[in-house]
């Protein structure tokens, strides 16, 4: 059975709503990688993680693997499996202001069909989407565990400038990454958060399409995410969905730590490469 390259795989994670699908489609572009299909495999937090079982993602064409996979993030297993699999791993780390990363992550579960009674509720029921996801020093400090291996690097970057319309972040970041781009190349937004058509309908295509992702091809799969047509009949009421902001203050305090940390770590142009000295 082939496997996978496991020389210098890159690694997106990040909290939701913080651009990873965007560096996904733009990454599997590139022709430079051998990625999966399902932008998600959820696999590398398997306790029993086995390379083959993981290869089976792939084409195992040779090429350098990436993989998008938010919830990487908050499992500190992901990494004790890379860093025993792999050797230099870029782990890329989206992170995004708290409040606006906060609100958006309600916002696209309201547009993918869910409801709540309340904030409240919602931070109950989807914690780790709403919370843990945002806990940035615990999950940087993860990365740097007992089994981390020297010729691996988490690579921070801040949302905010790597959307931005200059494109100098993002051309940075694929730059690290041994990725050509056009001089005046940007990353495009993706993923607005717009009301939906019918919120059940939205919600039972969603689970659909995650079931079928093994199945279907990844020329499938990439419509069903980015295509215009799509998006345009599913969320085709332009109104955005409005939240009352001052909630936030309830859960604010969650958060202060994770900010102290990313105020001290040293960015240029919107990226840090972090030290474990720096988590301390």
């Amino acid at each position: 059975m082939s496997i996978v390259n496991t020389n210098m795989p890159v690694f997106v994670i990040g909290a939701p709503k913080c651009g990873s699908t965007s560096l996904h489609v733009a990454l599997s572009k590139t022709g430079l990688f051998d990625y999966p299909k399902i932008k998600d495999t959820h696999y590398l937090k398997n306790p029993k993680f086995n390379i083959s079982e993981y290869s089976k993602f792939f084409e195992c064409n040779g090429k350098r693997i990436f993989e998008v996979d938010q919830n990487l993030a908050i499992h500190p297993e992901a990494f004790s499996n890379i860093f025993s699999n792999f050797t230099g791993a870029s782990i890329v780390y989206i992170i995004r202001e708290q409040e606006d990363r906060f609100f958006s992550a309600y916002k696209f579960l309201i547009k993918m069909g869910l409801r709540f009674k309340t904030f409240d509720d919602a931070v109950k029921n989807e914690y780790n989407w709403m919370i843990s996801h945002g806990l940035y020093s615990r999950n940087i400090r993860n990365f740097f565990s007992n089994e981390f291996v020297g010729d691996n690097r988490l690579i921070i970057v801040k949302f905010e400038c790597l959307v931005a319309s200059d494109g100098i972040t993002y051309r940075a970041l694929m730059k690290l990454l041994n990725v050509d781009v056009g001089s005046t190349d940007v990353l495009p937004k993706r993923n607005e958060s717009l009301s939906a058509r019918s919120p059940a309908l939205v919600r039972g295509l969603s689970l659909l399409l995650n079931v079928l992702n093994p199945y279907l091809p990844a020329s499938v799969i990439g419509v069903a995410k980015t295509s215009k047509l799509i998006q345009k009949l599913l969320f085709y009421r332009s109104n955005k969905i409005v939240v009352d902001r001052s909630v936030f203050g309830l859960y604010a305090a969650l958060f202060r730590d994770s900010g102290t940390l990313v105020d001290r770590l040293n960015f240029r142009n919107g990226i840090a490469l972090v030290s474990r000295d720096e988590c301390k």
